[in-house]
């Protein structure tokens, strides 16, 4: 069995005082469609943040991960999915997605 990104959803997360972060979900499944849960999910976020961050899946296969910066304004970015580590091994030639745009 592998398992793959199924899904990534991109958001914010508000800092306070006008400020936000960025904020994705990312959802792991193996090549049964089932959720993934304890894997490690590492990306790197692009644009107006430059951070590698990672998190793990909950019960749901799916980690929140965010930007440790934080931006006045609009804000623009891209999360790209570098690395799954888990019980299972990661085959990114299955993703339906790797990166995702905010």
């Amino acid at each position: 069995s592998t398992i793959h990104v199924a899904s990534i959803v991109t958001g914010t997360w508000n800092a306070g005082q006008g400020s936000k972060g960025g904020s994705v979900q990312v959802n792991i499944q193996d090549n049964c469609g089932n959720a993934v849960p304890g894997a490690v999910v590492t990306g790197i976020f692009t644009g107006n943040f430059s951070e590698v961050r990672s998190g793990v899946t909950d019960g749901n296969g799916t980690a929140t991960i965010n930007t440790v910066g934080t931006k006045k304004g609009s804000i623009s970015y891209t999360f790209c999915v570098d690395d799954v580590t888990g019980s299972l091994t990661y085959n990114p030639g299955d993703n339906t997605v790797t990166c995702g745009s905010y």
